[in-house]
């Protein structure tokens, strides 16, 4: 008789764990997970995170170190947005974190970041992408699609759409403050980005987005 298999261990042990977690999110994503190019510098690859303790972060091609030339920009990925749904989750009001926008939906949110968060700017509003506006919500005379594409300018570069009608976008991580539930996965919030300022105060001097005095509180634009 053969030899019972014995646990692996040490580094060889961790590699075969995490081709088996790796699998096991392409089962989930419906798809293999492929590899990144040889050419890719090392530190630049894919930034993983394991399956552990019952929860996952998403598996995104993260650039994390100075050798890369797009330091803390996130490139998109089919499998990314799948991830991403799935580890949406409210950031608790008050808390300050950070979100590197990688999609848009239109003037005022959802950013969805590659952290996890569904972002929903807080303070302020735009039409919805059909052009009407939900009751109850000011409403700018501003075309949606201006707004959405002048947010999308504010967080970084535009990188195409993917398949749900998302504007995919690289830009650099933001600092955001929480403002608590606002409806869904989604988390209201007021971020600054390195490359535009307040976001939120942004949209209001635009003319694209109104601002909403419920929302915005003693919120200040520098």
């Amino acid at each position: 008789m053969g030899r019972a298999l014995a646990p692996a261990s040490g580094a060889r042990g961790r590699a075969l764990l995490w081709a088996a977690q790796r699998t096991w999110l392409g089962v989930l994503a419906g798809r293999r997970l492929a590899h990144r190019p040889a050419r890719t510098p090392t530190g630049c690859g894919l930034t993983k995170r394991a399956l552990l303790v019952g929860r996952f972060a998403p598996p995104f091609d993260g650039y994390r170190s100075p050798r890369c030339l797009n330091l803390s920009v996130v490139r998109i990925t089919d499998r990314t947005m799948f991830s991403l749904l799935l580890l949406a989750s409210i950031v608790s009001s008050g808390q300050s974190f950070t979100c590197t926008p990688v999609a848009v939906w239109d003037g005022d949110g959802p950013i969805w970041c590659a952290e996890g968060a569904h972002i929903r700017l807080s303070g302020v509003a735009t039409r919805e992408m059909d052009g009407s506006c939900s009751p109850g919500h000011p409403c700018p005379n501003a075309d949606p699609v201006l707004a959405r594409d002048h947010l999308v300018s504010l967080l970084g570069a535009p990188q195409g759409r993917n398949r749900t009608g998302h504007i995919l976008v690289r830009g650099p991580a933001m600092r955001c403050l929480s403002r608590g539930r606002a409806g869904g996965t989604r988390t209201a919030a007021f971020c600054t980005s390195p490359r535009s300022g307040d976001i939120s105060c942004a949209m209001v001097r635009s003319g694209l987005a109104a601002r909403w005095d419920k929302y915005w509180g003693a919120h200040r634009c520098d």
